[in-house]
């Protein structure tokens, strides 16, 4: 048997080369079907890379959406526990200073509780230093808030930004 050039396919005897028959094929058809075929599993390939592609955009954005919500749960708090932090503070270093004045006044005066006073006038002073160490941690606290937040938000928008490629990918 011979394929020719137009998809003929002769049939010989081998011996005396008698040519026996002759079946005409489109072989440009059978081709094109066979180069369809490749092109259908590559696109489906291709289709399955990009469907898993979009899932896991999808999974991604919704992981950073959640840390963005922590973060900036976090961040909140941590802004309510500075300004509390903040007016004690405030509130401790106003008593420390009434206390210093009150000691200076008896002082002068040559009052009979200048100790006592004295006493407590140091106890302010220290609680004043306490709640100025823990306004600082409660800024430290804020300051890490609030950078954690932002990076969480630049995340969700790469996973967003992932997404949208994927979909766009998974509809090309």
């Amino acid at each position: 048997a011979t394929l020719g050039e137009q998809g003929t396919i002769k049939l010989w005897e081998f011996a005396s080369g008698k040519l026996l028959g002759e079946l005409q094929t489109d072989a440009v058809a059978a081709s094109a079907l066979a180069d369809a075929e490749r092109a259908l599993k590559a696109a489906n390939a291709v289709l399955a890379v990009r469907k898993s592609q979009f899932e896991a955009a999808e999974k991604q954005v919704g992981e950073e959406l959640e840390k963005s919500k922590k973060a900036a749960e976090a961040a909140t708090t941590a802004d309510a526990d500075h300004r509390a932090k903040h007016l004690a503070s405030i509130a401790a270093e106003e008593a420390s200073a009434e206390a210093a004045l009150e000691v200076s006044a008896m002082e002068a005066a040559e009052h009979s509780g200048l100790a006592a006073a004295k006493e407590a006038a140091k106890k302010l002073a220290e609680e004043a230093k306490k709640r100025a160490g823990e306004l600082a941690a409660a800024e430290r606290v804020r300051v890490d808030a609030s950078r954690n937040r932002e990076l969480a938000l630049r995340f969700s928008k790469r996973a967003g930004e992932a997404r949208a490629a994927a979909v766009d990918a998974l509809a090309a």
